[in-house]
């Protein structure tokens, strides 16, 4: 059988993880609906596509 004292330290951790997921995803929608973020800014691509071949 298991014991019980490792599977609440797992369960400590994964909920711990949850949290903090959930806390990212929170500043992260909040930011950008604050307008602090943007999730595609069309001013600065961060990878330039060329269509000459060198």
């Amino acid at each position: 059988m298991a014991d019980t004292r490792s599977l609440r330290f797992i369960g400590i951790i994964y909920g711990v993880l949850a949290a903090a997921v959930a806390l990212i995803a929170l500043l992260v929608v909040s930011g950008h609906i604050h307008g602090n973020l943007t999730l595609d800014d069309s001013r600065n691509p961060a990878v330039e596509m060329s269509a000459s071949r060198r």
